[in-house]
């Protein structure tokens, strides 16, 4: 994760009460719980007014917006709203697998904002500010958004970055949310207790050096406790449905993330494993194929 993108996502109100808690959709807007029409829209988005200038086209995904500026191609907004519907609805049946954690994502005005790349981004960062304090935005670059990278294409030694940002909001705030004792970004959730294990110990900033067990060794200095959290739930679930093994991959990331398959991960990471599979979270089951649509 860029820090422009865990400073969105940070400052966009994760913990923030959402203007919009009881309001109906407003006019041209789906219900949160209809299927994507993946339909580009331009204009006012009635439900998150503040980002209509700087982020004038949109798709709506069940509860989830993807916003991007006028720089971002439409084929990468597009498949960026797909990779977000399958994460949503993994299944196919056009109604979101975890209602509940839809709803959170709606209620908390949740938003995947998209830049044309990070310097934009930052920008876009600045000019908004505190201007979207209710809001929970994650930022995502169309300079990293690689339909044809890994891990959708084998032979590609690049990676797919819109995997990681969107499911990084679906889980930080739709999970952590829906189910703060379970996936809460803190210290105590079971996904925490989970976490301290595979760092080697509990760690409120990043430590100088891992110990020499450890598995998840992220070093970003930027990324605090819970930051740290939402990207070890990403490792964990991307590698149990095989997405972090196409070529040079494993190599790419062991300074970060050594339990790259699901076979690894499996094998030592047994507590994470058993909150990721368990059924009443509706989590995805398959890796995504860029097919929703």
């Amino acid at each position: 994760m860029s820090a422009v993108s865990n400073q969105l996502r940070r400052a966009g109100a994760i913990f923030g009460t959402a203007l919009f808690l009881l309001a109906a959709a407003p006019l041209g807007q789906a219900d949160h719980n209809t299927a994507p029409d993946f339909k580009i829209r331009e204009g006012k988005n009635g439900r998150l007014p503040k980002l209509n200038t700087a982020l004038p086209r949109y798709v709506q995904v069940f509860g989830l917006f993807i916003h991007a500026t006028s720089r971002v191609p439409e084929a990468k907004l597009l498949h960026a709203a797909d990779i977000a519907a399958d994460f949503l609805d993994n299944n196919r049946d056009g109604k979101p697998d975890n209602p509940e954690v839809n709803n959170t994502l709606w209620n908390k005005s949740s938003a995947v904002v998209m830049g044309y790349n990070e310097r934009e981004l930052d920008r876009l960062h600045d000019r908004l500010d505190d201007q979207v304090d209710d809001y929970a935005l994650q930022g995502l670059f169309a300079t990293e958004t690689l339909p044809k990278g890994g891990p959708h294409n084998a032979n590609s030694s690049e990676f797919d970055a819109s995997i990681e940002e969107i499911l990084h909001i679906i889980t930080s705030i739709g999970y952590a949310e829906t189910y703060p004792d379970v996936f809460g970004e803190r210290r105590g959730s079971e996904l925490a207790k989970a976490m301290d294990v595979a760092r080697g110990g509990y760690f409120l900033s990043v430590p100088r050096r891992y110990p020499a067990g450890a598995w998840y060794s992220y070093d970003d200095r930027t990324c605090d406790y819970g930051c740290q959290v939402t990207e070890y739930v990403y490792w964990a679930l991307t590698s149990l449905l095989d997405g972090q093994d196409f070529r040079n991959r494993g190599r790419d990331i062991s300074h970060e993330w050594k339990l790259n398959t699901p076979e690894k991960l499996r094998a030592k990471d047994k507590a994470v494993v058993k909150i990721l599979t368990d059924p009443k979270y509706k989590l995805p089951t398959r890796l995504h194929d860029r097919k929703y649509q």
